[in-house]
């Protein structure tokens, strides 16, 4: 059974709702295994007529074993927000 934790969140560019995602999945990418996102929604600040900055909210999917780090994570939520605790270190 293979199994994922998800976390969800908001990537921002002026460049592009691309962009944005990118910039999302690259941050992310810096401290877990990230194997799928989920685009749930995309908006932007408009300024004068002209959009300012793109916003993609997303959803992550992570494997509960860091490749990176070694390390095992769990997911769990709590008033009505997911947190990720550290377990412990593999290998």
């Amino acid at each position: 059974m293979n199994s994922a934790n998800v976390i969800e969140v908001i990537g921002k560019s002026k460049k592009g709702f691309d962009d944005a995602i990118a910039n999302a999945v690259k941050d992310t990418c810096k401290s877990k295994d990230v194997v799928g996102i989920d685009v749930i929604n995309l908006t932007a600040n408009v300024k004068k007529g002209k959009i300012i900055e793109y916003k993609a909210c997303m959803s992550e999917y992570l494997t509960p074993y860091d490749r990176k780090k070694k390390l095992r994570y769990k997911s769990y939520k709590k008033g009505g927000k997911y947190r990720t605790i550290k377990l412990k270190k593999n290998g």
